[in-house]
């Protein structure tokens, strides 16, 4: 909690005093680190991956290069959404940025597995048109066998994407643990989440998408 909270009182649900505390929080939280999870070190930013450009923040590759053929289902809960509108201040404008250069890295690895799996599907069908002999060249056979070589297991990634409200952006987002901003985040992913499951429960009763990649976008 921030000390603001102990010299004013909690804040209101929005507004200036709500800005106010919540960059408070993030502040504090930077400089003297949250009791009982960490202590501020440069060994945390690698830890946590929150260097754009450098470590991937959300890396859903690695769940979609997981060995196996049954059919994948990757939840990925992204804090930083990727679309926004202007910033109206120098604080929002840092939150942006980080928004913008986090958010990127993953929309970049699902859109270039989404032209993977559409490549290889492409590649299969064309092989189903190959008369015999020409499959069996050792080059043909080759490109088909990559084109194969993650079988047909299908997979869907639901993008779980946190927008923050004109009160919450500030340079200290990511680190905003604060009483008055939790309850707000939890009840927004919860909201996500029942939509993400009704978007999956209705795509399952459409009937089976075998060997293809279905990406779902919520909130933001």
């Amino acid at each position: 909690m921030p000390v603001t909270s102990f010299l004013f009182g909690p804040p209101p649900a929005a507004g200036a005093w709500r800005k106010l505390h919540n960059e408070a929080s993030g502040l504090q939280t930077l400089l003297f680190g949250r009791r009982g999870l960490f202590r501020p070190k440069p060994a945390l930013l690698v830890e946590e991956g929150a260097a754009p450009g450098l470590p991937t923040n959300m890396p859903v590759d690695l769940m979609l290069d997981e060995p196996g053929d049954a059919d994948l289902v990757c939840f990925a809960v992204e804090l930083f959404a990727m679309e926004g509108g202007l910033p109206q201040s120098l604080g929002a404008a840092v939150s942006r940025a980080a928004e913008i250069a986090l958010g990127n890295q993953t929309r970049q690895i699902v859109e270039g597995r989404e032209r993977e799996h559409r490549s290889r599907a492409l590649v299969q069908r064309l092989a189903e048109a190959l008369p015999p002999e020409r499959r069996e060249d050792p080059d043909v056979a080759s490109i088909l066998a990559e084109a194969g070589s993650r079988g047909a297991r299908s997979a869907t990634v639901v993008r779980v994407t946190h927008r923050a409200s004109p009160d919450e952006a500030h340079p200290g987002e990511s680190v905003d643990f604060s009483p008055a901003t939790l309850p707000d985040r939890w009840e927004a992913g919860a909201h996500s989440m029942r939509e993400a499951l009704r978007r999956l429960e209705a795509e399952s009763a459409e009937g089976d998408k075998s060997g293809g990649l279905v990406i779902h976008d919520v909130g933001g």
